[in-house]
C-alpha cells in the first residue's frame, strides 16, 4: 500500500510541475529596426511580456490602438517591456 501511495504522490507531483510550467509567462522579443519590427508577427498571450529593443538608430515611441498604452521615448539600444493582460488591446 505504501508503494502505491508513493507512486500516486509522484504522479501528482509530476503533473503539478508540468501544469505549473505551462502557466509561466514568456518573454517575446521584438527588435525595432529602421522602418519595421522583427519579427513582424509574434504569438503572445496574457501574462507574457513583449520586450521591444530599439535598434533603429533613433529614439522611438510605441503606442497601442487609440493610445490605450504608450511606451514613452525608447532611446537607441534601450528596451521597453509591455506586460500583456486580458485587457491589453
Amino acid at each position: 500500500m505504501l508503494t502505491s501511495f508513493c507512486k500516486g504522490a509522484c504522479a501528482i507531483a509530476a503533473a503539478s510541475t508540468l501544469w505549473a510550467g505551462a502557466a509561466q509567462a514568456d518573454n517575446q522579443t521584438v527588435l525595432i529596426v529602421e522602418g519595421s519590427y522583427f519579427p513582424s508577427t509574434i504569438y503572445a498571450k496574457p501574462g507574457d511580456n513583449v520586450i521591444f529593443t530599439n535598434q533603429s538608430g533613433q529614439v522611438q515611441h510605441l503606442s497601442g490602438p487609440e493610445d490605450t498604452w504608450t511606451s514613452g521615448p525608447i532611446e537607441v539600444d534601450a528596451t521597453y517591456r509591455l506586460n500583456l493582460t486580458h485587457a491589453t488591446p
